[in-house]
């Protein structure tokens, strides 16, 4: 029989309940915990609690909180095959179920208090079950409550304003929810009103997808040369849409095709969700040696395979699209929208630089300057500009003026010329349009605006 203090899990089969006191029961076996530490259960999914308790624990003094790295459990979780026998008469003898602790297992200390939390995964060929787990002193359970009340008011307080991205075999992060706006960023506009519509119509629309009996996905792969919005227009989507957001690390060797799977079932499981798969170019290359565990057919089944993905919206990007499998472009259930950022012409030049100086210099005639030798510069080249002549304005006690501006030019198209010199043009990341630091004389006042407002 199991120990009494485990009555108070509830909702739980027997076999699952099992599982669950066999998992907390290492955990106690590893920390030396006696009986006086019960098991319960928060009554919430686990989505990212690692993150939001360490956030907690920056701004409370009487809440510390401490990641334990011990052998057994790792940062990005871990996995045990658990085997039990069926029936006698059963046909399979065996069944096997896969339990993961996720994320590690976090100390907490409330007002003298402590609390131990870690996440148990129950997974088998059917379904997926997270269950957020907490080992706390008997005589401790009121203060328990409270922290649990706090902490619940702390995560609605701050869902308010930033947003989760839950990383499988990675970091979690946040981004905030009030910061980015499709205003904010600077396309031809064509550019990006297809995009914009292309996931108003997918987060709009459910009940239409519905009628017709079309999975409710879409997959948006954007593409081309660093530096130029892929990152930035990701954190757009992500604060404009009440999506939850999940991210799948490939660089984590220790992750491989069934974490990948686990990861968009997660995804589906908390629909509408949002996939992001970071520059698949790198991992997924033509070119170069696989560096990630997991199959391009594994990536292939979970974007269209017989299960559908039911409610989620899949944004990847590439750098070189080129290096690409033509399984990942020419196949629209894969990626329904495919876009290019190309390097900015002169008039996106001149309306970002204008944008970035517009709160220190009103100089429409330097800014132009400026926006006439950065030809073939991406936008992040751009920025540093940007940096570079606040940096000097401050270092010589000034107002910045166009002086500073032109000094910090100069040191950024050194900066430029020597990567595209000493570096291939692919790991410098420019447009293949290098051209020259120098370009005709174009009066920006005569040429035509573009149509986006700053």
């Amino acid at each position: 029989m199991p120990d009494k203090n485990y009555s108070v899990i509830k909702n739980l089969n027997k076999n699952l309940r099992e599982e669950v006191i066999e998992k907390t029961d290492l955990v106690k076996k590893f920390f030396s915990l006696g009986k006086k530490y019960r098991l319960t259960i928060s009554g919430e999914e686990f989505v990212g609690e690692s993150h939001n308790l360490f956030k907690l624990a920056k701004e409370k003094d009487h809440i510390q909180v401490e990641f334990l790295d011990i052998e057994g459990f790792s940062k990005y979780g871990y996995e045990v095959s658990i085997y039990k026998r069926r029936k006698k008469d059963s046909l399979k003898s065996f069944f096997e179920a896969r339990c993961f602790v996720n994320g590690g297992v976090l100390h907490i200390t409330f007002s003298g208090a402590e609390f131990y939390n870690y996440t148990i995964c129950h997974q088998n060929d059917k379904t997926e079950v997270q269950y957020n787990v907490w080992l706390v002193q008997e005589d401790k359970l009121k203060l328990f409550g409270s922290f649990l009340k706090e902490f619940k008011e702390f995560k609605r307080i701050l869902g308010a304003t930033e947003k989760l991205v839950t990383v499988y075999g990675g970091e979690n992060y946040t981004v905030n929810n009030l910061s980015y706006d499709w205003e904010d960023i600077i396309l031809p506009l064509p550019v990006k009103d297809s995009i914009r519509e292309s996931v108003d119509f997918w987060y709009n629309n459910e009940t239409w997808y519905r009628e017709r009996k079309f999975p409710y996905k879409r997959g948006v792969l954007i593409h081309g040369y660093p530096g130029n919005g892929k990152t930035f227009l990701t954190k757009i989507i992500i604060s404009q849409y009440d999506l939850n957001i999940v991210q799948f690390n490939f660089g984590n060797p220790q992750l491989g095709n069934a974490d990948l799977t686990r990861a968009f079932k997660t995804a589906k499981e908390n629909a509408p969700s949002l996939f992001l798969l970071e520059d698949i170019d790198r991992i997924f290359s033509k070119h170069e040696k696989q560096i990630s565990g997991v199959t391009k057919d594994c990536l292939f089944n979970c974007l269209d395979g017989v299960e559908e993905l039911d409610g989620v919206l899949v944004l990847a990007t590439a750098n070189y699209p080129e290096d690409l499998d033509s399984a990942f472009l020419n196949r629209p259930s894969r990626f329904d929208t495919i876009i290019e950022l190309s390097v900015p012409s002169l008039d996106l030049r001149f309306e970002y630089l204008k944008k970035l100086f517009e709160k220190d210099l009103k100089d429409d005639d330097t800014i132009a300057h400026v926006a006439r030798h950065c030809d073939g510069m991406s936008m992040a080249f751009m920025k540093e500009i940007y940096f570079k002549s606040v940096i000097i304005a401050l270092s010589t006690k000034q107002t910045l003026n166009s002086e500073h501006i032109e000094e910090a030019l100069n040191q950024c198209l050194t900066h430029y010329n020597t990567a595209i010199t000493k570096k291939s043009e692919r790991s410098a990341g420019f447009t293949s349009n290098k051209g020259s630091t120098k370009v005709p004389n174009i009066n920006i006042s005569k040429q035509p605006k573009s149509p986006m407002a700053l």
